[in-house]
């Protein structure tokens, strides 16, 4: 799987591939059912190849139906504990974090997106700030809300679906606006917020936990659900990237480095 996933990650083959296709077909295949013997070898060998603590979840491998089941597997209560006005939504890296300036974000060092292409929104002038989370293939791959918050909004947003990693991300501009994306908005204490959950080749799905609606693409649909610090907003079938953003400044400067690791919890701000 790790062989497979590093072939992938090309840059080459990521701009010559049928990107939709591939990933659709690894969604299936983790998705699909195989004899359970094969299943669990190919568990045992993702979790050495990524040296993954199993003490910290609450799964059976000798129960798994599928790849995916393994992936999403969640966690064990008070595996992790929420700190700060703003925690962080999943375990993974620090990618890039600071101020949001005439309405725009950097994807790395000298390389800037706009926030407007980023949610699909015209006519945008929030003064705020922002954090990116990369999430590795060992990683925990659910995602909680950061704060406590309201969501009035969802808008899934249809496009590519290039690799988030640390070497792509470094060379395809404005990689995060041209990638398939859920934009979940809202409000909490301090103004509005926006997360936003990036697909990813290969990702076989982005899911939201806090409902069982159905979305259709590039249209913004309201919605009311109060959701507390911790509580679970969503999870990647197969890896990808979370972008926090908020209407102040709590994430201009953070305790952290970029590509540093941090833990689902951990405080932000």
């Amino acid at each position: 799987m790790s062989a497979i996933r590093n072939r992938i990650n090309s840059t080459q083959l990521q701009r010559i591939v049928n990107q939709k296709r591939l990933s659709a077909f690894m969604g299936r295949l983790s998705s699909g059912r195989v004899p359970s013997n094969v299943l669990r070898r190919a568990i045992k060998a993702y979790i050495k190849a990524y040296k993954i603590d199993m003490n910290q979840f609450d799964f059976d491998i000798r129960q798994a139906k599928s790849f995916n089941q393994f992936f999403t597997r969640p966690l064990k209560s008070g595996m992790r504990q929420f700190e700060g006005l703003i925690a962080s939504c999943s375990d993974g890296f620090i990618s890039t974090f600071g101020p949001i300036e005439n309405n725009q974000l950097f994807q790395v060092k000298g390389s800037n997106y706009y926030l407007s292409d980023l949610l699909q929104e015209k006519r945008l002038n929030i003064s705020g700030s922002f954090a990116t989370i990369y999430l590795s293939p060992a990683d925990y791959h659910r995602v909680h809300m950061p704060f406590d918050g309201r969501i009035t909004s969802v808008k899934r947003i249809p496009g590519k679906l290039y690799s988030v990693n640390k070497k792509t991300v470094s060379r395809i501009k404005e990689l995060y606006c041209r990638n398939e994306r859920t934009v979940v908005s809202g409000e909490w204490e301090f103004g509005k917020f926006h997360i936003i959950l990036v697909g990813a080749i290969v990702v076989g799905k982005i899911v939201l936990s806090f409902t069982q609606q159905t979305f259709p693409l590039n249209k913004s649909v309201s919605v009311d659900y109060p959701l507390h610090q911790g509580d679970e907003l969503g999870y990647f079938e197969l890896g990808s990237t979370a972008i926090i953003v908020v209407e102040s400044q709590h994430l201009a400067q953070l305790p952290y480095h970029p590509h540093q690791k941090i833990q689902l919890g951990n405080k932000l701000a």
